[in-house]
Order: C-alpha cells, then structure tokens, then sequence
C-alpha cells in the first residue's frame, strides 16, 4: 500500500469538477430546458407551452395549444379498456410507487439534485417506479388483488416530493416514476392481468409555489377579507417551473364574487355573511393547519397545512381548466378510476361539476363505469353531502329497506340532480376505521362530530341510510365504499402488541363482513410495522417493499403517540434491531399474505360476501368496556368464533428462505451448492415443481445457470408442524427439496407458475409465486449490505485509478467523485472501471485530503439502488462524509468563526466535536457547507435524517445540560449508520474552581499589577556591578547640525555657532525669574543688545512668554532648524526627564542623551572587556579602611569606632540635593541604629539647607558622638571618602550625579536616588517619582535599612568594583563627534 501512495501524484486543481460525457449532456439538457421554460414562462402566458423536449413526460399532445382548454390527448392506439361492470369484485391494493420497487435507477435523481434520492434516508425519494412495479403485478395478483390504487398524483411535484400530492403541473408527468409511454405500457400490462387501476387526483390543491404578503415565513391566519399573494420562486423548480403556468393568482379584489354554498359538519347550510373576494385562481384566505377542529368551509377556502396552494375552483373558469386536465389524463393514459385527495375540502358543487364531467369524459372513451371515490376523514352526516347526489339529514329515508329501494328518480331523497354526482364512493371508510380501532382495544380520543356509532353492524346501517348508494351508471344501488385497516396516514398495526393479530381480524372484518370494496394497504401482507413520521401527532409507516438498509436504521421509534392513550407499541421501539427490515418483501409466503389470498379466496366464492348489503349481527359475544382515554367512549371487547373453510393450495414456506443471505466464500466447501426447500398447506405435483421450476440469476455475467442435482429432490409429507402465528392461517403438510448445484455468486431468483395439486389437474396454486436469495462473499455489498467500505478494490497505477467491482448480483452501477454532488450515468456492470486521474484533481469544491470513490449498484431483482461502497485512496481513516461541521445557537448559526465548529476525524472513523453551550441546546450539522444539505434528528431516535430544503419541520440535534459533574458534550458521529451519542465532559469542580479563578483573576491582577507598579517606580535598586562596559559604541540619532541639504540653512553645529556669539555682559534671567529683571531683558532685547551679543536673528528664538529664557532660545533654533537633532541630556535619563518637565523643551520632538565622563578620568579606552563580576575583594585596600575610617572620626570628632555605620554627606545643602531629608531621617534611625554615625559637610544655599543645618545642630547635641555638622564650604581630607562606609545622596535631582562617582571611586558606597545620573555606580538606590518630601524620606528610610543590612563582606565587594568603575573623557568626546556628524 505504501508504494501505492507513493505512486500517486499529488492532486491538481481545477476549476470543476469531470463529469461524463453523458451526465454532461443530460446536464446540458436540463440547463437547457430550464432555460427554454424560463424563456416562454411569461407573465402574459395562459398555459403551458408544449415543448419538444418534455415530449416524453407531456399529457398535451396538441402543440399549437394557446389555452388550458385547447390543451387535448389521444392514446396513440386508440384503443381503451372498458370500465369493470362490478367494483365490489375488485379488491383494491393501495400502494406509494415511489416506495414499491426500483425498475429504472436512472430515473430516481432525474433532476440530479442532492434531494431527490439518497439511499441512507427515508424522506427523500426511495426509486420506486412503473418498471419496477410492472414487474411486481403477479406478486399483487397473487393476493386475490383486482385493482391497484397508486396514492399520489402522477404529475409533477418537486424533486424530493415523493408523495406526489402537490403537483405544480397538471399537463407534465413526474419524471420520477416514468415516460407517458412507460404509463401506458404499465397500464396495458395491469388490464392484460384482469386489473383495474385507480390514480390519485387533487382538486382543490397544487404544490407550495404561493405566500401571503407579510406572512411569507409564517402562516397567515384564516380570513375571509383575502390577502396579497405572492410568488414564492423556490428553489430547486424542476426545469424552471417556479411558478404555476396554467393558473395565476391576482391581488385585484372583485366586490361582487359570490361565495360558494357553505356546509357544517352537521349537514346543514351555512351563511358565510361575507361578499368579495380577489380576482385570483386561486384562494387567498390565509392558511389552516391539518390537524384540529376547524369548521369545514374554512379548510376548503384555505392553504393546506400552509404547503398546498389551493385552487379557487368554484369560479367557473378554474373548474373549465381542472375538468379539462383530469379528462387529458383518462384518454391520454387509460386508468379506470380516479380518488380525490381531500374530497370535502373541494367545495360541494365545484367537485359535482367536476365529477360529472369525467365521468361523461370516460364514458365518451368507453369507461362506463368509472369509478371516483374519494377521501372523506370527518363525520358521516358530512360526507353524505358528498355521495352520490348528496343527503341532507331531512332528506333521510325511514330505514334500511326504504334506503334500498331507492331509485334515481325519487328526488326528495337527493341534494342535487341526477345528473350532479359528487362521489361514487369514500376511498377509506375513516368512520368504520375507527369504530374497528375501538373494536381492536384503541384507546383515545377517535371520534369525530356527526359519525356513527363505535358497533360496526349498526354503524353500517346508518351509513346505508344517509349515503346515497346508486350507481349512476347502472341505476342500482351498489355500495362501493373502500374500507380498510390502514394507509398511509395511520399507523401500522403490526407495531403494536399483538398488533399482527389485530391486523389480520380487522381485515377479516374489511373483506368479508363490510359491504363494499376491500382496501389493503402495501406492507400490511408483510406485517410492516416501522413508522416514518417525525412528529407524534401524525404516525404513519411507508417502508419500501425492496431490500434497504434506511429504515431499519431508523426503526427504533421514540416519538409516541398523542392521538392513542398508552399506546401499546412493541415491534416498532425495536424494528432497529430487526434485521428482517433490510430484506426484500416479495415474500408470498409470509403468513398476512397468505390469509388475506385466503379472504379473497373466501369472498369470490361466496357472493353474499362480495355483493350482499344487508349486515345482520345475529348475536353478540363481546361486551362494552370504557378505556381511561376514551372519554367515556365505549368500546366493544370481541371474542372471535372460526367459521373456518379449506384454503386454496398455496406455498407455506421456502428455505432458506425469501431473500436469505448466504455466504460463500472462494475455496469454501459446497460454496457452488444451495440446499432449497418449498412447503405447501397440501400435497402438490412433485414433478410439476422439479420440472416447471424457473431459475433466474443475475451474477453480473459471472458464473452459470444452477441446476437441480439429479436424486437430490425429496417430496414428503409432513406432520407435527408448528401453528401459525395468525389464527386461522394455514400450516405445512408437505414439502419439496433438492439441491442447487452451479449456484454462482449474485441474486438466484426461484418462480413457481400454477404448482398443481397431486393427483389434480385442474386444481392449482392460481398464481406465480416469486423467491429469491443472494449467495456471496462477506466483501458483496449486493449480499451483505453493511460491506460498503473497500479500500482494496479502489487503485492508482499508470496514471489512472481503478475499482474492482465485488458486487457480483448488480445490473448496473455508477460513480460519484465527490460525495454524491455528483454522479456518471448508469452504466453495465463491469469488471474493472478505469477512471481518469483527473476526476480527483482538487479544487474549492473538492477541499478533502485524497481521493474518495462511491460506487451506487442496481439490479432487476433486487429492484433497488440503495447498495453502495464506499473507498478511499490517499486517507487512511474510513469515512463515508468529507467533512462534518456544526451550526446552531452556540456559534450563532455557523457566523460565529470564533468557535470551532468542525469535527476531529477519529483514528476509529468516527467524528467527534466537543461542544459547551448554555444548556439545553441544539445543532445542525452540515456536510458540505452551511446550505440546505444538513442533518438533525427529527424523531429523536439517535440517527440523523436530512430533510427537503422546504421543510418546516423542526430537524436538530437535541442537547440537554451533561449529567454531574460534567460541564460539556462529546458529540460522536458514526458515517457507518449515522447515529450519533453523547459523551459527557469536563468536571464540574474544575468549571467551579475555573470560575472562582476568573472571577478572582481581575482582583488578583490588580493587586499584582499595583504591586510590579510599586517595585517598579518605587522599587529600591540594589546596583551590585555599577554601570556595564559597552564593548562598542554607536552613533544616536546622527551629529548634531549636520546638513541636510543647502535649503536647510548654516551647517555650522550649534555648538560652534554658540562658541562664536560675542559675550554678553548684561544680567540674563532665566525661566523662572521675572520682575525687574525681565523687563530689562525685553527692554535689552527691544534695543538689539541681545541680537548684538548672541547673534539671534529674531525675537521668536529667545521670548518665553514674557522672559528671557536661552534654554527656548537653543530649543526653538533646534527644532526649526535641525529638526530636533542636536540636543542631548549630560546622563542617559536626564534628558527624557527634562523634555517631560520643562515647557521650554516642548518643541522639539526628542532629546537624546550624551552623559557627561568623569573628567579624572582621561585614560585610553579599555582594549579588554572587563567583567564586574568576576572582580575580587581588593585586600589591601580593605586593610588601609579602618585607619581612614578612624581618621575621618577623628576629623569629625566623633568616637572612633572600628564597628560603626558611618555615613558622609558633602554637597550644597538645598532642596535639590536633599539634605532636609537627611536632617528629617536621622531623628528616627540614630536611636533605633546604635552603630550609625553621619558627617554631614558643605555650604548652605536656601532655606531648606539652613533649616537642615539647625536640625543637624541639634542633633550633634544629642548625638555628640555620633553626628557631626559643618554647613560651611570646607576643605575635605581624602580620608572622610575613603574611610566612609556610605555616602548619602537624596538628590531630588541630578543631572549627572559626578559627587557618587568620586565617592564610590573612593570607596563610599552610594545610599540616595535614582534619577539623572545617579544610580549607575555600586550601592543603594529609591526612584524619584515624586519629590513630596513625604515620598522621599519614606524611599530614603527603606534605602539606609537595605544598606544597613548588607555585610562587610558584600560591602568589600561593592567597594572594588566600585574602583573600576569608568566614565572616560575619550568616549564622551567619540559621541560628541558622532552628534557633529
């Protein structure tokens, strides 16, 4: 694998993706039909114009059509199949064909977008198709099935409404399900079996293209004063169509509309009150929910559930377009019968037009007998307007023999004329449904206004009485109603306890007891029992009848009921769990299948079954309970007598069983050979199985045609078998086996035709009985569904990848190159599938590391494409998804990039993202981007679901707040099944000691923060090496004066230019004397004396307000005419504290600094480093101490102590030399510090030195051995330096500070302030940031205490290198130079 990788070059960008030569012009095609529509869609336009591209799927044949009533079709044989003369011999199978079987992949993302077909979900587009359910009529005949119903309207909807029951085009065919030509061919394939089909029609309602101004995100409360309508335009319209094209809304209001007839549910007559209404083809009165009580005129004037536009069809004008589609459809396709969606919601009189018309339509085609039931979920009292001619309850016939001899003409029995039918029937009796619910122990609030009773043989006679039963195409009573156990809008009952068993007695009921017409549900034959709903007030179950893995995945229900009180669910809590749930359906020997073939078995044979009307209940064996949830409801506890008749032959069981799953792998013993077995409920014809036996296989061109082993059948009879599940179903008493030998590896498909009874040959099984298994390898993604991840068959060699198909079963397969965005076009299964490099090559669509594959496979009999594998080349983890990344409250949607939102790719293949929020929350998560393909889970089932882009319904990942003591969530994400879980994280007493850290933090700081400004500005310097050596020096800023160009004026430095001005005798005053003295100076400077002296040019340089001042005079020159440069401070801080101080400085930009040298100092540069710290204790100057601290006592007068701390001041005695704080200090350490003793010498210069001097005095009285003081200027002997122990220097400021270098030179060690100059030598050191007195001797106190407290031995060190310490005239002259550069 390593050499493989290195072989594979790294990924190029591109600017799109490859897609094939044939998906790139079916793509070309689609833009291009969007882009014709687009064009010919204009404002002004009537209908839909007929375009040569949409031939296929275009009821219109008329091309030339400028109108909705010029639109026409003809089926091109002309021919028709007349209506059926009895409907009651026609058990009716309703099914979704979007969810039966998959007969043409190709078909199912027609649109190719993200959402219309994905195999890992259930509310998008399954497959199913007319191919696929063509293929599957002897399965549904098989039953005793005369008719099949498919629910959801044949014409287009939006890609993922797989429903089908919000067309946005009458005259357009849903692509999905097949061309005109593939209806008419499944149609003439169901009339040559004997059957009838029945296609489902709204007439009231469209699709969801229309919002209501102001209410465009939310739904518009119902009002009869209309609102401004709007286009919605959504996204995704298949080949452009965003708006209705044979219909318009209008905003124009029309003050004499008429409100249609009204109706309550009580059948009587309502007055709406209310005149006016908008100029629009469709209602505008705001929208009603599905669910809850509303009176019934509001729900047939408002949008559905506010997703299904509803048409105004009680205009005229509408009514002439729907009449006109509905009659295209009959002679276009050929169906025989049509059931209204939300029958009573069309308005009463709109849909009796509507009705006779297409009757008169298909009887104009030969359909004499047309059938249009329609759904009815309200009362009795108000869906008897509705039957036949309709029936009020005044107009009631006096009983159940008066009802029956009822003919056409007695008039006073029917709302409307004879030739006004609004409908034949009722689809699904939900007045019987739920009188059955009570009888099979449901528990709820089920009824309904206006109904009958819960008894279903009473319920039947008062449903007899107010319907109108006539057929008005016979003229007879004949009581057509469609009575079932379940749709697809109610739940399943096998998800109950003993839910099966309740199914199987309700249908019992249904088929042989009720008056009417049989409706059984697809699934129920199988004992389906999974829900699909994701919300609690709306169960129902659409599983696929074919093999898939989505809703098994999905099968472990957690939402509840709020309908049913307790509901009793069992299978459908744990249906994830069932692995039954991922296997095909077809199954016709699974039990329900069997006993309801046996129902219809029974009610052919007995007329009074099929065609009886009079249900008599001779006697009762069930009571009354009341359930705590029916509110006083009874319900009626039934205990079943068999009245048991001998089924007909019929397969019992197959084995290994339908649709097993057998693994053989290569090298394995027998792998070729399959052991089968058929079991029937009577002895059959051993031969006619051994001989008629039909072996298909689809082994994807790979392996032969198996063979039955000669001697290895067996026939036998059986004996001891175990009961059915299902009282009164059938069991084995004689079974068939043999062997299978050549059986390759892929789908075997086993067909039994008309197996005759032993020792019979009339009698026989009456229909083909299909059954498959799958037999392959564990790595056969067609056998074993879960295998979908191969990294060994994806390769790269020769500069092209490679994948060797295992999916040895498929038909046809294709390939997406990013993640399902896109795919290739179905193709024939192949061995190996080249793929150019270049389909990886990466760019800003395609951001993941490596190159990712996903093979989709297909078969006839599998009639599914939902097997895939995936693979990975380059990346070593699995994955199944590119990416995973989170939006939602916590990162404000996915806009909040300051929080990490995608997820860590685990080495184990799962994705992890660790999440605080402020608890409970939620999430999205997203795959690609932030767009419309996201995940949530809707139903809570621990599985993630995507759902259409239109979708309201709330889709998240719900969080509450971790368990203690946690603090956050782990959200794991498995791609494998997509289940996700929490993890708890993080300790809570971290959380709490975290908090309490942050929440002391700022305090904390704070006081840390005043405490580094305190040792920091306040902070006593213990200066232990002096200044440190500069190995080298470099010029500041550039030489004082130099030229920057002959416009800049004299190049002479102003040092120089000063040196040359003449002197001036006169009296200068400075900037802080004023009086007499800067009256002279202006009055000199009036005269020119001062121009005269120094040579300024103007009077600018030298004012300072109203003095003299030649510090502005130099600053001001500077600044104008240098630029600033030229001016330095005599220490390294002096001149940046002076800029800060002095006014007069505030010209210029900077000062630099140029610190003055010791002027004794006058050696050559040192040419070796010397380092400070590896300086020793000079010995011999350390013996010579005493005797010059002895001599210094001496001198002073004081006692000669070896031991004693002796301090000496020498300097003026002002204010800014300090020598009142060392006056003001001492008081308050001589008597604390025995051993200090001060020699204080110099003149005294104000009043802060006199006052010092008298405090000095009177502390040498105090402390005659220990204080001297001499305020006068003195000579000073050399040995009061050298004998000190440390010189006091509390300058308030100091330029230099050259008194601390002769001292420490000398041996004083230095005890004062940091500032200007001071400082730099070894000692002791406060910062002056202030020069309050109070500061000052508070830093000076703590200053002498550190001094005190260091020893003899670090003082001998201080002192020498105190010795070596240098501030050369030779590298002050180096700088000055440099500044005259």
């Amino acid at each position: 694998m390593a050499g493989m990788l290195n072989a594979h070059p790294p990924p190029r960008r591109r600017s799109s993706s490859p897609l094939t030569a044939g998906l790139q012009s079916l793509l070309s095609l689609a833009v291009l039909s969007s882009l014709v529509l687009i064009a010919t869609f204009l404002p002004a336009a009537n209908a839909m114009r007929y375009m040569d591209n949409l031939t296929d799927y275009n009821i219109n044949s008329n091309q030339n059509a400028q109108s909705v009533l010029d639109y026409d079709s003809v089926r091109p044989s002309g021919k028709y199949t007349p209506s059926p003369q009895n409907w009651r011999a026609l058990p009716t199978y309703t099914l979704l064909l979007d969810k039966f079987a998959d007969g043409d992949p190709t078909n199912n993302d027609y649109f190719k977008t993200q959402f219309e077909h994905d195999w890992r979900e259930v509310n998008f587009r399954y497959g199913g198709d007319l191919k696929g359910l063509e293929d599957k009529l002897d399965y549904i005949q098989g039953m005793g099935v005369g008719a099949i119903y498919i629910a959801g309207t044949p014409f287009l909807n939006m890609p993922w409404q797989a429903d089908s029951y919000s067309a946005i085009d009458f005259s357009l065919l849903d692509p999905h399900w097949g061309t005109i030509d593939e209806w008419r061919t499944f149609i003439d394939a169901v009339h040559a079996k004997g059957m009838y089909l029945i296609v489902d029609f709204t007439v009231g309602t469209m699709g969801d293209f229309i919002a209501w101004k102001g209410y465009e995100n939310s739904s518009a409360p119902f009002s009869l004063s209309e609102y401004d309508a709007v286009w919605k335009h959504p996204k995704y319209a298949p080949w452009g169509i965003d708006e209705y094209q044979d219909f318009k809304i209008a905003n124009t209001y029309n003050n004499s509309c008429q409100l249609p007839t009204m109706w309550l549910e009580n059948g009587t007559l309502y007055d709406v009150g209310f005149a006016g209404c908008y100029a629009s083809e469709f209602d505008q009165y705001g929208d009603m929910e599905a669910f809850g009580v509303h009176p019934d005129y509001e729900r047939q004037l408002s949008k559905f559930a506010s997703v299904q536009d509803r048409l105004r069809e009680w205009q005229p004008d509408v009514m002439a377009k729907i009449q006109k589609f509905s009659c295209m459809a009959i002679k276009a396709l050929d169906f025989d019968g049509i059931r209204i969606d939300k029958a009573t919601q069309v308005t009463i009189e709109a849909l009796s037009k509507w009705t006779t018309h297409t009757h008169e339509c298909a009887a104009a085609v030969g359909k004499t007998n047309f059938f249009i039931p329609g759904e009815v979920t309200g009362g009795n009292a108000f869906g008897s307007l509705y039957y036949g001619r309709g029936r009020m309850p005044t107009q009631l016939p006096a009983g159940f023999v008066e009802a029956s001899k009822i003919t056409p003409k007695d008039s006073q029995y029917f709302l409307r004329d004879v030739s006004q039918i609004s409908l034949d029937a009722v689809a699904f009796h939900y007045s019987i449904y739920r009188s059955l619910s009570r009888f099979l122990g449901m528990d709820g609030n089920l009824q309904v206004a206006y109904d009958v009773g819960v008894n279903f043989v009473s319920a039947w006679n008062q449903i007899f009485i107010d319907n109108d039963m006539i057929n008005y195409s016979t003229g007879v009573v004949d009581p057509r109603h469609m009575y079932g156990l379940s749709n697809f809008d109610v739940f399943r009952w096998p998800s109950l306890v003993n839910g099966t068993q309740k199914q199987m007695l309700g249908t019992f009921i249904t088929s042989l007891v009720m008056p009417g017409i049989p409706l059984l549900y697809y699934g129920e034959e199988q004992g389906f029992y999974l829900f699909d709903n994701g919300a609690s007030n709306y169960l129902f179950g659409r599983q696929p009848m074919t093999s898939n893995t989505a809703w098994q995945r999905h099968g472990c229900y957690k939402l509840g009921s709020e309908q049913y009180f307790n509901m009793p669910l069992e299978r459908a809590v744990l249906g994830c769990h069932d692995d039954w749930n991922s296997l095909d359906h077809f199954d016709p020997t699974a039990a329900p299948y069997r006993q309801m073939a046996h129902f219809m078995y029974i009610r052919r044979h007995y007329p009074s079954l099929q065609d009886g009307f009079n249900l008599v209940q001779r006697y009762n064996n069930s009571y009354l309970i009341e359930l705590p949830g029916s509110n006083g409801v009874p319900t009626e506890a039934y205990v079943p007598v068999a009245d048991w008749l001998d089924p007909p032959p019929a397969l019992t069981k197959f084995s290994p069983g339908h649709d097993a799953r057998l693994q053989a792998e290569q090298g394995d013993n027998n792998a070729t050979t399959v052991d089968i077995a058929f079991e029937f409920n009577t002895a059959m014809n051993c031969n006619f199985i051994t001989q008629n036996m039909k072996i298909e296989v689809e082994s994807s061109g790979q392996g032969g045609t198996p063979t039955i082993r000669a001697n290895s059948v067996n026939c036998q009879a059986l004996t001891g078998q175990p009961l059915s599940y299902l009282p009164g179903d059938t069991f084995s008493t004689w079974r068939w086996s043999g062997t299978l030998d050549n059986v390759p590896d892929g789908i075997i498909r086993l067909s039994l035709t008309n197996v005759t009874v032993d020792g019979s040959t009339t009698r026989n099984t009456g229909r083909t009985d299909r059954l498959m298994f799958r037999k392959g390898s564990r790595s056969n993604v067609m056998v074993f569904p879960h295998s979908d991840y191969d990294n060994s068959a994806f390769a790269y060699a020769n500069g092209q990848f490679t994948f060797t198909h295992k999916a040895l079963g498929a038909e046809r397969f294709r390939y997406s190159w990013n993640y399902g965005k896109n795919w290739t076009d179905w193709t024939a299964i192949e061995a190996v599938t080249t793929i150019p490099e270049s389909t990886f090559d990466h760019d800003e669509n395609m951001f993941w590391e490596g190159a990712h594959i996903i093979m989709q496979y297909w078969s006839t009999f599998a009639a599914s494409a939902t097997t895939v594998v995936h693979a990975d080349y380059g990346y070593n983890q699995p994955r199944r998804v590119p990416q995973l990344i989170a939006r939602g409250p916590y990162n404000q949607w996915g806009f909040d990039k300051g929080l990490i939102n995608q997820f860590d790719h685990r080495e184990d293949g799962k994705w992890e993202l660790e999440l605080m929020a402020n608890w409970p929350s939620y999430i999205q998560i997203n795959v690609f981007a932030n767009d419309d393909y996201f995940y949530g889970d809707t139903d809570g089932d621990g599985v993630m679901e995507r759902l259409p882009p239109n979708s309201v319904a709330p889709n998240y990942l719900n969080m509450s707040a971790p368990p203690w003591p946690y603090l956050s969530w782990a959200l794991i994400v498995d791609d494998t099944d997509l289940t996700w879980r929490l993890e708890p994280r993080g300790q809570s007493w971290i959380g709490a000691s975290m908090y309490a850290m942050l929440l002391a933090i700022p305090l904390f700081t704070a006081i840390l923060a005043c405490l580094i400004f305190r040792w920091a500005f306040y902070g006593i310097k213990h200066n232990e090496y002096g200044t440190k050596p500069k190995e080298s020096y470099f010029p500041i800023l550039g030489a004082v004066g130099s030229v920057f160009g002959k416009e800049k004026g004299d190049a002479t430095p102003t040092t120089e230019k000063f040196a040359d001005m003449k002197p001036y005798t006169g009296s200068l005053a400075s900037a802080n004397q004023g009086g007499n003295e800067g009256s002279l100076l202006r009055i000199q400077l009036e005269q020119g004396s001062l121009h005269e002296a120094y040579a300024v040019s103007t009077l600018q340089y030298v004012q300072f307000g109203n003095t003299f001042n030649l510090l502005h005079a130099a600053a001001s020159f500077i600044s104008v005419h240098q630029k600033s440069i030229g001016v330095a401070g005599v220490s390294d801080k002096y001149g940046k504290r002076s800029w800060a101080r002095y006014p007069a400085l505030w010209t210029l930009k900077h000062v630099d600094s140029l610190p003055n040298p010791d002027p004794s100092d006058i050696a050559a540069l040192d040419e070796e480093k010397v380092d400070v710290k590896d300086i020793q204790i000079d010995s011999a100057a350390e013996a010579q101490r005493p005797e010059h601290k002895r001599q210094a006592q001496e001198w002073a007068g004081i006692k000669q102590d070896p031991n004693a701390d002796l301090f000496v001041f020498v300097g003026r005695w002002s204010k800014q030399k300090g020598v009142d704080l060392i006056a003001d200090i001492l008081p308050t350490i001589l008597p604390k510090r025995p051993s200090i003793q001060v020699i204080c010498v110099g003149p005294v210069i104000d009043l802060y030195g006199r006052f010092a001097a008298e405090k000095l005095a009177r502390l040498m009285e105090m402390y005659p051995d220990r204080v001297y003081s001499k305020p006068e200027f003195t000579a000073l002997p050399p040995f009061l330096f050298s004998g000190a122990d440390f010189a006091l220097i509390p300058s308030r400021d100091e330029p230099f500070g050259l008194v601390a270098v002769e001292f420490g030179r000398k041996g004083a060690l230095g005890v004062g302030s940091r500032l200007g100059g001071l400082g730099l030598m070894p000692g002791w050191w406060f910062p002056v940031e202030s020069t309050s007195t109070a500061h000052m001797l508070s830093q000076f106190g703590k200053t002498i205490k550190l001094a005190l407290k260091s020893t003899e031995e670090e003082r001998a060190i201080l002192r020498a290198r105190s010795a070596v310490q240098r501030f050369p005239v030779v590298e002050w002259r180096q700088k000055t130079e440099d500044f005259h550069r």
